[in-house]
């Protein structure tokens, strides 16, 4: 199989994608070098991707970003989202959708950040196998965690002379480079998903954090390229409004302890329900 750098706008898997697990690629339009490096990291793995062209919202007044809501934001936050936070979200909302458009039972979502590691799309494979088991059945599995904070380990998952950890991610963990959804789970985001209030990866974490449905692999089998984001960050890529206000170190920090509260209050459960 050769890796496909585009699709058709009719058909939200693409001509050239994997259908029994489609791969979508975010990359702004543009943002070429980034692109290429992508598409050559999984073309030596002889794997097929549908890039998505990511929502820009580096140059965008939020006050015209309907999806966004600037007073929650600050209510939960203590601060505005840049334009650059709104779109890395919406961009992975879009791809959600692109995935229940189609007729896949999962779907891997990359940034173009992304760098697969050896065995990195053979384990997201065999990760599936045992998806749907009762007791380990998840919305969503993060493949790219640099650490974990709060898991509870759930079985060893091997694919050739790789192996790696799954663990049930009761605090799950930052950022989005790699993630493999669930239909379950992508339904659950979407339907989630707006207003905006905080940057997607907290999104994500707090929506888990309601049914415990995220789960992460460690060591992972991606990690990220040197490269800087270019949605998240850049020139243009200004906050919604006045930024930091005095209260956000305190709302921060009270919400960093519910989190925590609350991921604990998970991995005890699961402990019980694992003996």
């Amino acid at each position: 199989m050769t890796a496909s750098a585009s699709a058709g706008q009719n058909d939200p898997l693409g001509s050239g994608a994997m259908t029994d697990l489609p791969i979508f690629l975010i990359n702004l339009d543009g943002s070429d070098a980034r692109l290429d490096a992508a598409t050559e990291a999984m073309r030596s793995e002889g794997v097929a991707f549908v890039r998505h062209s990511a929502f820009d919202g580096r140059y965008k007044d939020l006050r015209e970003v309907p999806e966004y809501s600037a007073e929650a934001a600050r209510a939960l936050m203590g601060r505005d989202l840049t334009g650059g936070e709104v779109g890395c979200y919406i961009s992975h909302v879009e791809v959600a959708k692109r995935f229940l458009a189609s007729t896949a039972r999962f779907a891997l979502v990359l940034e173009d950040d992304m760098k697969p590691l050896p065995g990195a799309f053979a384990i997201s494979r065999a990760l599936l196998a045992d998806a749907q088991d009762d007791r380990t059945a998840w919305d969503v599995a993060h493949l790219a965690a640099g650490k974990l904070k709060i898991a509870t380990p759930l079985y060893e998952i091997y694919a050739g002379s790789q192996m790696t950890m799954l663990h049930r991610a009761h605090y799950f963990p930052m950022r989005t480079t790699a993630l493999l959804w669930s239909r379950g789970g992508a339904e659950r985001f979407v339907r989630s998903a707006y207003p905006i209030t905080c940057p997607v990866d907290i999104h994500l974490r707090r929506l888990m954090q309601q049914n415990d449905g995220g789960v992460a692999l460690y060591p992972p089998c991606f990690s990220t390229t040197d490269a800087e984001s270019e949605i998240v960050s850049g020139i243009g890529n200004k906050r919604g409004g006045d930024s930091r206000s005095p209260s956000y170190p305190l709302k921060r920090a009270a919400r960093v302890i519910a989190e925590n509260r609350r991921a604990n209050t998970l991995k005890r459960r699961a402990k019980r329900a694992l003996t």
